[in-house]
C-alpha cells in the first residue's frame, strides 16, 4: 500500500526541484518602480481622504477595530505636504523594491 503514495511523493519533490531551478532574475529597476507605485499609491490614496475631509473618520474607525485609542488628529491638507509624502514614499518604495530583487537576485542565481 506504500508504494502507491511513492509517485506522489517524488511529483511533488520534483516539482518543488523544477521551481527553484526555474526561478528567474528579477529586473531591480522595474521591481522598484513597482513597489514605489505600489506604495506611493497608499499615500496617494491617504491625501485624497485628506483633502476630502474624510480622514479623520477613517482614522478614527481604523483605531477602533484595532481596539485602540490614540489621540491624533488630522491636519488640515497641505498641498506641498502631499506632494513631499507621495515623492517621498515612492523613493522608499523604489529602494526597498531595488533591494528586495537584489538580494532575490543573489540567492537564486545559476551557480
Amino acid at each position: 500500500m506504500g508504494v502507491l503514495f511513492l509517485p506522489v511523493k517524488t511529483d511533488i519533490i520534483r516539482e518543488v526541484a523544477l521551481v527553484n531551478k526555474n526561478m528567474e532574475i528579477i529586473n531591480k529597476h522595474k521591481t522598484g518602480i513597482t513597489f514605489g507605485f505600489l506604495i506611493s499609491s497608499f499615500h496617494l490614496f491617504w491625501s485624497i481622504l485628506v483633502a476630502l475631509g474624510v480622514a479623520q473618520v477613517f482614522l478614527d474607525f481604523i483605531f477602533n477595530i484595532h481596539m485602540l485609542e490614540v489621540p491624533i488628529t488630522v491636519m488640515p491638507f497641505n498641498i506641498v505636504k502631499a506632494l513631499v509624502l507621495i515623492i517621498v514614499t515612492f523613493v522608499v518604495g523604489y529602494i526597498f523594491g531595488w533591494l528586495m530583487a537584489f538580494f532575490w537576485n543573489k540567492c537564486f542565481k545559476e551557480k
